[in-house]
Protein backbone atom coordinates (compact mmCIF):
# COMPACT_ATOMS: atom_id res chain seq x y z
CA UNK A 1 0.00 0.00 0.00
CA UNK A 2 1.42 3.18 -1.33
CA UNK A 3 1.83 6.41 1.53
CA UNK A 4 -0.07 9.21 0.88
CA UNK A 5 -0.80 12.20 2.26
CA UNK A 6 1.09 13.25 5.75
CA UNK A 7 2.58 9.73 6.14
CA UNK A 8 4.00 9.96 2.99
CA UNK A 9 5.59 13.78 3.37
CA UNK A 10 6.74 12.42 7.12
CA UNK A 11 8.33 9.21 5.07
CA UNK A 12 9.96 11.56 2.73
CA UNK A 13 11.37 13.92 5.44
CA UNK A 14 13.25 11.12 7.15
CA UNK A 15 14.79 9.63 3.86
CA UNK A 16 16.14 12.90 2.80
CA UNK A 17 17.79 13.50 5.89
CA UNK A 18 19.33 10.14 5.74
CA UNK A 19 20.81 10.47 2.94
CA UNK A 20 24.34 11.39 3.43
CA UNK A 21 26.92 14.18 1.75
CA UNK A 22 29.19 12.43 -0.50
CA UNK A 23 32.38 14.01 -1.91
CA UNK A 24 33.20 14.46 -5.50
CA UNK A 25 36.47 14.24 -7.29
CA UNK A 26 39.43 12.39 -6.57
CA UNK A 27 42.61 14.57 -6.29
CA UNK A 28 41.89 15.77 -2.53
CA UNK A 29 42.10 19.66 -3.16
CA UNK A 30 39.06 19.75 -5.68
CA UNK A 31 36.83 17.56 -3.66
CA UNK A 32 33.43 18.94 -3.50
CA UNK A 33 30.65 18.13 -1.08
CA UNK A 34 27.34 16.23 -3.46
CA UNK A 35 23.52 16.11 -2.48
CA UNK A 36 20.97 14.66 -3.72
CA UNK A 37 17.30 16.92 -2.95
CA UNK A 38 14.10 16.98 -4.07
CA UNK A 39 13.53 19.38 -7.39
CA UNK A 40 12.18 22.92 -7.15
CA UNK A 41 10.30 25.12 -10.00
CA UNK A 42 13.80 26.89 -10.11
CA UNK A 43 15.44 23.27 -11.14
CA UNK A 44 13.75 23.66 -14.48
CA UNK A 45 16.99 24.27 -15.98
CA UNK A 46 19.00 21.51 -15.35
CA UNK A 47 15.99 18.87 -15.07
CA UNK A 48 15.34 20.19 -18.74
CA UNK A 49 18.83 19.95 -19.84
CA UNK A 50 18.97 16.20 -18.68
CA UNK A 51 15.95 15.86 -20.56
CA UNK A 52 17.69 16.66 -23.50
CA UNK A 53 20.77 14.74 -22.36
CA UNK A 54 19.27 11.50 -21.96
CA UNK A 55 17.07 11.58 -25.53
CA UNK A 56 19.49 13.51 -27.59
CA UNK A 57 19.58 17.12 -28.22
CA UNK A 58 18.61 16.12 -32.67
CA UNK A 59 16.08 13.34 -31.11
CA UNK A 60 14.33 16.02 -28.71
CA UNK A 61 14.23 18.98 -31.17
CA UNK A 62 12.34 16.67 -33.57
CA UNK A 63 9.93 16.00 -30.62
CA UNK A 64 10.12 19.55 -29.01
CA UNK A 65 10.98 21.53 -31.67
CA UNK A 66 13.90 23.96 -31.99
CA UNK A 67 12.95 25.93 -28.62
CA UNK A 68 13.10 22.55 -27.12
CA UNK A 69 14.37 24.34 -23.61
CA UNK A 70 12.10 26.46 -23.85
CA UNK A 71 9.13 23.74 -23.84
CA UNK A 72 10.79 21.53 -21.13
CA UNK A 73 11.34 23.91 -18.68
CA UNK A 74 7.71 24.51 -18.86
CA UNK A 75 6.49 21.08 -18.76
CA UNK A 76 9.04 20.67 -15.63
CA UNK A 77 7.83 23.48 -14.13
CA UNK A 78 3.96 22.58 -14.37
CA UNK A 79 2.89 19.73 -11.98
CA UNK A 80 0.72 17.35 -13.70
CA UNK A 81 3.46 16.31 -16.08
CA UNK A 82 5.89 13.37 -16.86
CA UNK A 83 8.65 15.99 -16.24
CA UNK A 84 7.10 17.98 -13.64
CA UNK A 85 9.60 18.91 -10.65
CA UNK A 86 7.08 16.90 -8.40
CA UNK A 87 8.78 13.69 -10.25
CA UNK A 88 12.60 14.80 -10.02
CA UNK A 89 15.60 14.78 -7.86
CA UNK A 90 18.50 17.19 -8.35
CA UNK A 91 22.41 16.27 -7.80
CA UNK A 92 24.20 19.13 -6.41
CA UNK A 93 28.28 19.58 -6.14
CA UNK A 94 29.32 22.01 -3.66
CA UNK A 95 25.48 24.05 -4.06
CA UNK A 96 25.69 23.78 -8.08
CA UNK A 97 23.40 21.67 -10.00
CA UNK A 98 25.04 19.09 -11.45
CA UNK A 99 22.38 16.12 -12.72
CA UNK A 100 18.84 15.66 -12.41
CA UNK A 101 16.52 12.53 -12.67
CA UNK A 102 12.95 11.85 -13.29
CA UNK A 103 10.81 9.35 -12.12
CA UNK A 104 6.97 8.59 -11.53
CA UNK A 105 4.17 5.88 -10.67
CA UNK A 106 3.90 3.47 -13.86
CA UNK A 107 0.10 3.67 -13.19
CA UNK A 108 -0.22 6.93 -13.89
CA UNK A 109 1.41 6.73 -16.96
CA UNK A 110 -1.35 7.99 -19.37
CA UNK A 111 -2.36 10.69 -16.44
CA UNK A 112 0.97 12.53 -17.07
CA UNK A 113 1.51 11.80 -20.64
CA UNK A 114 -1.56 13.32 -21.83
CA UNK A 115 -1.27 17.29 -20.98
CA UNK A 116 2.53 16.22 -21.57
CA UNK A 117 2.16 15.48 -24.71
CA UNK A 118 -0.83 18.25 -25.52
CA UNK A 119 1.47 20.87 -23.87
CA UNK A 120 3.72 20.05 -27.22
CA UNK A 121 1.25 19.63 -29.43
CA UNK A 122 0.39 23.54 -28.39
CA UNK A 123 3.55 24.94 -28.72
CA UNK A 124 5.30 22.73 -31.56
CA UNK A 125 2.40 21.78 -33.83
CA UNK A 126 3.21 17.87 -33.43
CA UNK A 127 1.02 15.92 -32.89
CA UNK A 128 1.81 12.12 -31.11
CA UNK A 129 0.38 9.09 -31.93
CA UNK A 130 0.26 5.45 -31.46
CA UNK A 131 3.29 6.14 -28.35
CA UNK A 132 3.92 3.12 -26.88
CA UNK A 133 3.72 2.25 -23.19
CA UNK A 134 7.19 2.59 -21.91
CA UNK A 135 6.13 1.57 -18.16
CA UNK A 136 3.57 -0.80 -16.04
CA UNK A 137 1.00 -0.26 -13.78
CA UNK A 138 2.72 -2.06 -11.54
CA UNK A 139 5.84 0.04 -10.69
CA UNK A 140 7.80 3.04 -10.02
CA UNK A 141 8.87 3.85 -13.56
CA UNK A 142 13.15 5.59 -13.90
CA UNK A 143 12.22 7.41 -17.07
CA UNK A 144 15.17 9.77 -17.37
CA UNK A 145 18.60 10.65 -16.04
CA UNK A 146 21.41 13.09 -17.17
CA UNK A 147 24.97 14.46 -15.66
CA UNK A 148 26.30 17.26 -16.77
CA UNK A 149 29.63 16.69 -19.12
CA UNK A 150 31.87 18.20 -15.99
CA UNK A 151 30.55 15.97 -13.50
CA UNK A 152 30.78 12.75 -15.32
CA UNK A 153 32.75 9.56 -14.05
CA UNK A 154 32.17 10.54 -10.54
CA UNK A 155 29.42 8.20 -9.26
CA UNK A 156 26.50 11.13 -9.46
CA UNK A 157 24.40 9.47 -12.24
CA UNK A 158 24.87 6.26 -10.54
CA UNK A 159 23.69 8.01 -7.05
CA UNK A 160 21.04 9.52 -8.45
CA UNK A 161 19.43 6.29 -9.87
CA UNK A 162 19.76 4.42 -6.45
CA UNK A 163 18.78 7.73 -4.89
CA UNK A 164 15.32 7.50 -6.47
CA UNK A 165 14.86 3.88 -6.45
CA UNK A 166 15.28 4.05 -2.83
CA UNK A 167 12.80 6.84 -2.66
CA UNK A 168 10.09 4.78 -4.37
CA UNK A 169 10.56 1.99 -2.02
CA UNK A 170 10.37 4.53 1.20
CA UNK A 171 7.22 5.78 0.09
CA UNK A 172 5.95 2.03 -0.20
CA UNK A 173 6.15 0.87 -3.98
CA UNK A 174 7.56 -2.70 -4.48
CA UNK A 175 8.78 -2.67 -8.24
CA UNK A 176 10.72 0.27 -10.08
CA UNK A 177 11.81 0.05 -13.26
CA UNK A 178 13.43 1.23 -16.34
CA UNK A 179 14.42 0.36 -19.84
CA UNK A 180 17.51 -0.11 -22.00
CA UNK A 181 18.16 -0.78 -25.15
CA UNK A 182 19.59 -4.56 -26.22
CA UNK A 183 22.01 -3.01 -27.78
CA UNK A 184 23.71 -1.44 -24.79
CA UNK A 185 25.00 -4.60 -22.67
CA UNK A 186 27.88 -2.08 -20.56
CA UNK A 187 24.69 0.01 -19.08
CA UNK A 188 22.64 -3.77 -18.36
CA UNK A 189 25.67 -4.90 -16.86
CA UNK A 190 25.63 -1.94 -14.35
CA UNK A 191 21.93 -1.89 -13.69
CA UNK A 192 21.70 -5.19 -13.32
CA UNK A 193 25.01 -4.67 -10.10
CA UNK A 194 22.06 -1.89 -8.62
CA UNK A 195 19.68 -5.09 -7.93
CA UNK A 196 17.97 -4.54 -11.29
CA UNK A 197 17.07 -7.77 -13.46
CA UNK A 198 15.25 -8.28 -17.09
CA UNK A 199 11.49 -8.57 -16.54
CA UNK A 200 10.44 -8.49 -20.54
CA UNK A 201 11.59 -7.34 -24.11
CA UNK A 202 9.59 -4.54 -25.11
CA UNK A 203 10.20 -1.91 -28.18
CA UNK A 204 10.59 2.22 -27.69
CA UNK A 205 10.82 4.83 -30.25
CA UNK A 206 11.93 2.09 -32.48
CA UNK A 207 14.52 0.59 -30.24
CA UNK A 208 14.32 -3.00 -29.20
CA UNK A 209 14.26 -2.60 -25.06
CA UNK A 210 15.10 -4.89 -21.93
CA UNK A 211 12.72 -3.68 -19.18
CA UNK A 212 14.95 -4.27 -16.12
CA UNK A 213 13.13 -4.28 -12.73
CA UNK A 214 14.24 -3.96 -8.73
CA UNK A 215 12.40 -5.35 -6.25
CA UNK A 216 12.36 -3.51 -2.66
CA UNK A 217 12.37 -6.72 -0.77
CA UNK A 218 15.75 -7.42 -2.07
CA UNK A 219 18.60 -6.53 0.05
CA UNK A 220 20.55 -4.16 -2.62
CA UNK A 221 23.82 -2.33 -2.32
CA UNK A 222 24.06 0.91 -3.99
CA UNK A 223 27.06 2.93 -5.30
CA UNK A 224 26.94 4.82 -1.93
CA UNK A 225 28.96 1.90 -0.28
CA UNK A 226 30.39 0.40 -3.24
CA UNK A 227 30.84 2.28 -6.36
CA UNK A 228 30.32 -0.11 -9.79
CA UNK A 229 29.77 2.11 -12.48
CA UNK A 230 28.46 5.69 -13.66
CA UNK A 231 25.12 6.07 -15.37
CA UNK A 232 25.72 9.51 -17.30
CA UNK A 233 22.12 9.50 -18.93
CA UNK A 234 19.66 7.53 -20.08
CA UNK A 235 16.30 7.42 -21.35
CA UNK A 236 14.46 4.14 -22.59
CA UNK A 237 16.46 3.26 -26.37
CA UNK A 238 19.97 6.16 -25.66
CA UNK A 239 21.31 4.95 -22.52
CA UNK A 240 24.92 5.90 -21.64
CA UNK A 241 27.27 4.49 -18.91
CA UNK A 242 30.42 5.65 -18.17
CA UNK A 243 34.13 4.10 -17.07
CA UNK A 244 34.00 2.59 -13.16
CA UNK A 245 33.96 5.13 -10.44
Amino acid sequence: MLLINKDREKTLEIFFRKLPDKKIGGDGMNDKPMNIRPAMPDDAPIIASALTMALGEESMKMYCGENSQSVLEELVRREDTQYSYRNALVAEADGVPAGAIVGYDGARLYELREPTLRLIEERTGNVFTGVEDETNSDEFYLDSLGVLPEYRNQGIGGRLLTALRDKAFAEGFKRTGLLVDTENPKAERLYLSLGFERVEARNLFGHRMWHLQALSTVLMHGLQDKPTGDVQAYRGGETLAGEEA
